[in-house]
């Protein structure tokens, strides 16, 4: 995920450029492509489970994280972090490196997520986010889960708590290098393709700080923005 911060005061926003409550973003892009590699989308539902206990939580400071080791699911390696950010839960997924994998195949992968929060008396706080993973190793947030002390009082017992990581891999995209091998010694060959997309953003003035609202998933070229 790439962003433009700080693109204006949210007060500015609200008060010049408004219509009825809502604003449409539109965001132009202009994709350079190396010469040489072909796309194969496969379009998949698979399915796995990380689950985690994290320990002595309340001796986590404020900008510290904790992990939970990698597991591999579908030859990928996953796995969580916590981390207490700003007086809040914040919850990482990370995607591993595929050591099987060619060197000269790339895969962006395309995922639904939900995160359980589970105390040991079976209380539970479960959050979703979708999520496109475009690096051999990367990492997607949820923000803002739940507030630290909220989360202390209500779901930490003894000290501990569980993260359940339900995830469903909607699609895969393999983007394999067919160039010959005496290419690799020259420069490489880009070349451009354009488009835009564009998202209405309704109830502006209700927003509160941090708070997100998210666009449609569109495919163009076989990548999902």
């Amino acid at each position: 995920m790439k962003g433009y911060r700080k693109l204006m005061k949210w007060e500015k926003l609200v008060s010049n450029h408004l219509v009825n409550d809502s604003v449409t973003v539109e965001a132009d892009l202009n994709v350079f492509n190396l010469a040489g590699y072909k796309i194969f989308d496969k379009s998949t539902t698979k399915k796995f489970v990380l689950s985690q206990q994290f320990s002595d939580v309340s001796r986590i400071e404020e900008g510290e994280s904790r992990f939970s080791r990698f597991e591999k699911r579908f030859n990928i390696p996953w796995r969580i972090e916590l981390q207490r950010v700003s007086g809040f839960l914040e919850i990482h997924l990370h995607r591993g490196i595929e050591i099987e994998k060619p060197d000269d195949v790339f895969t962006i992968i395309k995922a639904d997520c939900w995160f359980n929060l589970v105390s040991t008396n079976g209380k539970n706080l479960m959050r979703q986010m979708s999520a496109v993973f475009c690096r051999d190793v990367d990492m997607e947030s949820l923000k803002k889960v739940i507030r630290w002390d909220d989360m202390m009082t209500d779901y930490v017992i003894n000290d501990s708590f569980i993260i359940e990581a339900h995830i469903e891999i909607l699609r895969i995209i393999e983007k394999k290098n067919f160039s010959p091998n005496w290419l690799s010694y020259m420069k490489p060959v880009f070349y451009e393709r354009c488009f835009y997309i564009t998202c209405k953003v309704n109830n502006v003035s209700r927003f509160q700080d941090g708070e997100k609202q998210w666009g449609n998933t569109e495919l163009r070229y076989d990548i999902p923005w």
